[in-house]
């Protein structure tokens, strides 16, 4: 009896403990070094997932790791204060479990072009470990300097639902991998709402976009923050514009020049139009990548195109300014509702002296629940490779982050319609819409002869890669 009460009374409390349960809370992430009996072993990344079972990751036997063994890894800088310390807290984390030093350099995107051109010349110089902007992944790939990681995608891509299909399928070769997906960096539409609303509502369309900016535009305050001194950001600003009134680079096989036709003229002559109109800063031509970010945080523009990184930047700083601003997808063109997606690829070269311990860490850091942290801690600046983390609560349930999700849906790679390649690449590197746009708009010249010029430069390099 006394028993059956202990059971009774411990039943109750089990009950009444169950009733005052809280909310169920976001999975949380267990670490653990474990230790095999005979060989120890030192599990690199252990999770557990409650209700699911425990998934374990690459594992590396502490006796087949040399004593002098250490790692390099080449990181893409963050805007996102903290972002880069917090980066090398995970990298941190894998050395404590495995005993490896990781050297870490971060480099920035404008910084990207010159150090990896330089690196490809001279392959020796190339670090373990490679994050890259994705445009950059057909001339590593075609200087053969990537090593084959199936066998990593394999392992993770079987959690959260697998990678999204486009973005492991641009790193994917011959039924081979030579990246793993990251993150995806899209490009989100900003509004000052409580001026668009007084000027005929939140815009859908760019002829909506245009008629507003008129009435908007007054000194010292701009319609449209766009910034076109940056190594990425125009890129995407002007490609989202000419895809939306149906222009495209090249064709699908990314093969032929097709810039220079009658809807890439209408769209820099929309562009012209807008800029005509006092639509843009004094020093738009000139202002980086964190340009567009600037005249925002300033209150400088009543709308930018822009990640999440703006967003992030509200929540923690400004949150009356956030209750003022509008998330939307991307504004509607004559032709399409189109945005630019980067895919941010980690990737291991062939330089590495310890593959095994390189493709441990590769699959460390770039693991849905790693990638997960990351993107939670920088305040959902970019959005996730995993099909069910996009899906989480955090993004559906909040519009700002929800519209940022949703972009995907109307985001398209740089080289769109044709897969990435070195060719497409180059194209985007070197900037030629960018140049083109800025030739209108600072030096004047005429809008045929602007695209002419950008035609006949496309056609050049594609002529080096394509016989």
């Amino acid at each position: 009896m006394k028993t059956l009460r202990i059971l009774i009374l411990l039943s109750m409390v089990l009950v009444w403990l169950g009733g005052c349960a809280p909310a169920p809370q976001a999975p949380q992430i267990i670490e653990k070094t474990v230790e095999v009996p005979v060989e120890k072993t030192v599990v690199v990344e252990k999770t557990v997932e409650v209700p699911v079972e425990v998934v374990k990751t690459v594992e590396v036997p502490t006796s087949k790791i040399p004593k002098d063994a250490k790692l390099t890894f080449w990181m893409f800088a963050s805007y996102v204060e903290g972002m880069d310390d917090y980066f090398l807290g995970q990298v941190k984390e894998w050395s404590d479990l495995t005993g490896v030093p990781v050297d870490v350099t971060f480099i920035s995107n404008e910084d990207m072009p010159a150090k990896f051109n330089a690196a490809l010349e001279a392959k020796d110089t190339l670090p373990d470990l490679v994050a890259m902007d994705g445009t950059f992944f057909p001339k590593f790939y075609d200087a053969q300097v990537l090593a084959d990681v199936s066998d990593v995608v394999k392992e993770i891509g079987a959690r959260e639902g697998g990678f999204i299909p486009g973005a492991i399928a641009a790193f994917t070769v011959d039924d081979k991998a030579y990246a793993i997906p990251f993150m995806a960096d899209i490009m989100a539409s900003y509004f000052r709402k409580d001026l668009f609303e007084k000027n005929g509502g939140i815009p859908a369309t760019y002829e909506d976009f245009a008629n507003a900016c008129k009435k908007i535009n007054k000194a010292d305050f701009y319609c449209w923050g766009l910034n076109m001194g940056g190594g990425g950001d125009n890129e995407y600003q002007m490609r989202g514009l000419i895809w939306s009134f149906g222009g495209k680079v090249t064709s699908e096989d990314g093969k032929t020049a097709t810039l220079n036709s009658p809807e890439t003229i209408a769209a820099m002559n929309y562009l012209k139009a807008v800029g005509d109109a006092g639509s843009f800063p004094p020093d738009f031509a000139t202002v980086d990548d964190f340009g567009n970010n600037q005249y925002w945080i300033s209150k400088q523009a009543a709308y930018i195109s822009n990640a999440g990184s703006v967003l992030a930047w509200m929540q923690g700083n400004d949150p009356e300014y956030l209750n003022l601003t509008e998330m939307t997808i991307p504004l509607k063109g004559p032709v399409l509702q189109a945005a630019t997606m980067n895919v941010v690829p980690f990737a291991m070269t062939t330089n590495s002296k310890y593959p095994d311990l390189a493709k441990s860490l590769l699959g460390y850091v770039t693991a849905p629940e790693r990638e997960w942290q990351y993107i939670e801690t920088s305040g959902y600046a970019n959005l996730p490779v995993y099909q069910n983390l996009i899906n989480r609560q955090v993004f559906t349930s909040d519009p700002f982050r929800n519209s940022m999700a949703q972009t995907l849906l109307y985001s398209y790679v740089d080289s769109w319609p044709a897969p990435l390649s070195s060719a497409t690449a180059e194209i985007y590197t070197t900037k030629i819409l960018s140049d083109m746009a800025l030739s209108i708009l600072v030096d004047k010249v005429p809008v045929e002869e602007a695209v002419a010029k950008a035609q006949a430069q496309v056609e050049e390099i594609l002529a080096r890669y394509y016989q």
